[in-house]
Parts: structure tokens; C-alpha cells; sequence
């Protein structure tokens, strides 16, 4: 069975709650969605701080509540990785844990090299 074909009546755990994977779907980008939009709103606020003379506090104000919204986009990601790996599922046979142990030994490493290459032409560019 792919693992596709099971979704429409699967249901998953999330946030401390079973539910239809569709809806679990549904709630967690609503909610990614919503901070990722009051997130920007305030930093676009606080990045006109010298055009609207906006007092410290105000400022700290809209700092927190950015912070905020990052550590509840920080849960909303795992919530997700989560749901995600329930999905999948585990390998159910010898030869699906060996291809499963070397797609992400491969994966690791490509994205190891994609690091190393960034820093490298940071540190290239740096020269400039």
C-alpha cells in the first residue's frame, strides 16, 4: 500500500490531540500561517521605528511579540515533523530500513557539503 492510498481516514496525533490528517494538516499551517503573518506586521513595525518616533517600550513590545511568534512557529515546525513522520510511517521490511538508512546518510551529507559551500563563499565574498 503507498502511503497516499490511507490518508483520507488516517488519523494522526497532534497537538495533544488524535485527529484526521487533514485536519491536523489544515490546523498547523493555518496557525504557521498566522504568526508568520503577525511576525512580519511587527517587524515591519519595528523597522519604521525612526519614521513614527515610537518610544523604547513600544519597541520591546513589538520585539517580544516577535520572539513570541518565532518560539510558536519553532512548536508549530516540530508539531509538523511530527505528523509528518506519523504519516510515513516505519519501514516494514529489511530492505526499506537499509534504503531508508542511506537516503538520510545521503541526505546528511548533501547537506553538509551545502553548508560547506555557503561558508566557503561567504568567506570568499568576505575578501571582496
Amino acid at each position: 500500500m503507498s502511503v497516499s492510498s490511507g490518508m483520507s481516514n488516517m488519523t494522526v496525533s497532534c497537538m495533544g490531540s488524535e485527529m484526521e490528517v487533514g485536519e491536523a494538516l489544515d490546523d498547523i499551517f493555518k496557525q504557521i500561517q498566522t504568526n508568520i503573518n503577525n511576525c512580519h506586521s511587527n517587524i515591519r513595525q519595528l523597522a519604521m521605528i525612526d519614521e513614527q518616533s515610537i518610544e523604547f517600550i513600544e519597541c520591546a513590545k513589538l520585539d517580544l511579540n516577535i520572539v513570541n511568534f518565532v518560539n510558536d512557529l519553532t512548536v508549530l515546525f516540530k508539531e509538523l515533523k511530527s505528523v509528518s513522520k506519523q504519516i510515513l510511517g516505519k519501514p516494514s521490511t529489511d530492505e526499506e530500513k537499509k534504503e531508508l538508512k542511506e537516503l538520510k546518510e545521503k541526505d546528511k551529507r548533501e547537506r553538509e557539503m551545502k553548508k560547506r559551500e555557503e561558508e566557503h563563499e561567504k568567506e570568499r565574498m568576505g575578501r571582496y
